[in-house]
């Protein structure tokens, strides 16, 4: 069973090798304007599961994830501001992450995939770009940024950018922006199916 904890590891060891470049992706993020945070508990149970049940169970089938405990719930955004809400779906999750997909209904098609604790919509006219937040240890964290492409969707842009709490590197503008769901109702439980899999993705 493929494993989040694992997909930490090698985001932070990509993340080491380029300090130079991540600082620039930090600089990048510092300056960005992000309109909300989203994370699991605003995820709810609304959205279109005939439209999207076929993509949603194939992109589950490739992490391995428990159809019966993830895939259920999800949260909706326009994120082009055409009128049409897209999908942010926790496929499998940890105790901290989650793998994430991006889902667009008319026509149904998967945008992306991409692992976060936390994920942070900019503020844009079109497709915003995305920054998302893998917790790796009490003190430190992975923030990486992903760009829309007409012919490929989302795509992450640039090296990850290792944070840590005592270096206060965690950039300002991610640091303010509010959750989506802090004024909505209570937090969905997040159910455990295996919990040799919560030991491992913390």
């Amino acid at each position: 069973m493929k494993s989040l904890s694992g997909i930490c590891i090698m985001i932070a060891v990509f993340a080491l090798r380029s300090n130079a470049n991540a600082q620039t992706n930090l600089e990048q993020l510092s300056k960005m304007r992000f309109v909300a945070r989203v994370d699991f508990e605003c995820a709810n149970k609304t959205y279109p599961k005939q439209r999207l049940a076929r993509l949603v169970r194939e992109a589950m089938k490739e992490l391995d994830a428990d159809i019966s405990v993830y895939g259920n719930r999800a949260v909706g955004l326009d994120l082009n501001k055409d009128g049409k809400l897209e999908y942010l779906i926790p496929l499998d999750c940890g105790v901290s992450n989650c793998m994430w997909g991006i889902f667009t209904v008319d026509p149904p098609k998967l945008l992306v995939k991409m692992a976060a604790e936390k994920i942070y919509i900019e503020r844009s006219g079109g497709w915003p770009a995305i920054a998302t937040y893998v917790h790796a240890s009490a003190d430190d964290g992975v923030v990486s940024v992903y760009k829309y492409s007409k012919s490929d969707g989302y795509i992450k842009s640039g090296e990850d950018s290792e944070v840590n709490v005592d270096r206060k590197d965690f950039p300002a503008s991610m640091q303010a922006t509010r959750s989506l769901c802090e004024r909505k109702n209570p937090p969905p439980v997040r159910r455990k199916s295996v919990t040799t899999r919560s030991d491992a993705h913390e």
